[in-house]
């Protein structure tokens, strides 16, 4: 039996699937963001900032990188900030998130998330 994580991250990835592709899977991140209607843009952060995901109402979602980081890096933090989107935006209106890295367990973390 699957765990009720594993359902809804495939619930999850079906509705970015049905919502932003046709014929082609897109592997680029900020395409799949933009074709979600997420906008995504960089900042300059502290290092240990991977990027945040802000949702209100009224406006555009939006996903910000740290431009610091590598494209790797930004590509990674994009695809994981779009997970947070598609899960949040099903259930709130407004949310933010901040993630960080800890550079002394190498662990990607997040505060309590607001929303």
């Amino acid at each position: 039996m699957r765990s009720k994580v594993k359902k809804g991250a495939e619930r999850d990835a079906l509705r970015v699937l049905k919502r932003s592709f046709r014929d082609t899977i897109a592997v680029e991140p900020v395409g799949v963001a933009e074709r979600l209607g997420v906008q995504v843009r960089e900042a300059e952060f502290d290092e240990n900032i991977l990027g945040g995901l802000f949702l209100k109402p009224e406006a555009d979602p939006e996903i910000v990188l740290n431009r610091r980081h590598s494209f790797v890096r930004r590509r990674l933090t994009c695809a994981f900030e779009i997970g947070h989107y598609v899960h949040m935006s099903a259930k709130v209106n407004e949310y933010r998130r901040v993630d960080l890295y800890d550079e002394v367990g190498g662990e990607l973390w997040s505060p309590t998330p607001s929303s």
